[in-house]
């Protein structure tokens, strides 16, 4: 059985945008047996294959911090796949790797709004406390920020930019932030 390069597949989404059921099923193949299947994550996300979800969501326990960082990025922050938020939620609190806990908490927001009503408090709850503590730096706190503008369905092209070195009482609305709290029932520290 041949098998098509991850660079076939891509090189058809790119001209198709669509893959063909042959495509795709190449495409599971990679996500379950490449060594590397960062692509194969990112080419599965870029085509909307929510079906692969469950697949791309195996490369949440990789032992590559790489891989775990892409893969919380693209099933939760691109898919939406919200069945996904507790293990996101875990990561952002736990990984041993910062860049992994960054890019989880700047998506939790994407699906919290689709998780049960305790694990939004826990997650909101987290972001806050992220936001507002300090011991997280700014680049953390900006990413925790992102969660809380994405989570008040903020549109896209009011987004605050990416800095390297962001100024974080100029980030926060601190009126958005105020809303995000009572949306979610968290209690705010003066």
């Amino acid at each position: 059985m041949a098998v098509k390069t991850i660079d076939e597949i891509q090189e058809e989404f790119w001209e198709n945008e669509c893959l063909s059921p042959e495509s795709i099923k190449d495409l599971r193949w990679h996500l379950q047996y490449n060594p590397d299947p960062h692509m194969a994550i990112i080419i599965a996300t870029d085509a909307g294959l929510t079906s692969l979800a469950p697949l791309i969501a195996h490369h949440l326990d990789d032992e590559d911090d790489f891989i775990r960082e892409r893969t919380v990025g693209c099933l939760v922050g691109r898919l939406f796949q919200s069945q996904y938020a507790e293990k996101a939620f875990q990561m952002a609190k736990e990984d041993k790797y910062e860049n992994v806990r960054d890019l989880a908490v700047s998506v939790l927001g994407a699906v919290i709004d689709n998780a049960a009503k305790k694990l939004q408090l826990e997650i909101a709850e987290h972001i806050y406390h992220v936001l507002t503590s300090p011991g997280y730096d700014k680049l953390h706190k900006q990413s925790a920020y992102h969660s809380i503008v994405v989570a008040m369905h903020v549109p896209p092209m009011k987004w605050p930019q990416v800095k390297s070195d962001p100024n974080i009482e100029e980030l926060i609305d601190k009126e958005l932030l105020e809303k995000f709290c009572k949306k979610y029932n968290v209690k705010m520290t003066s």
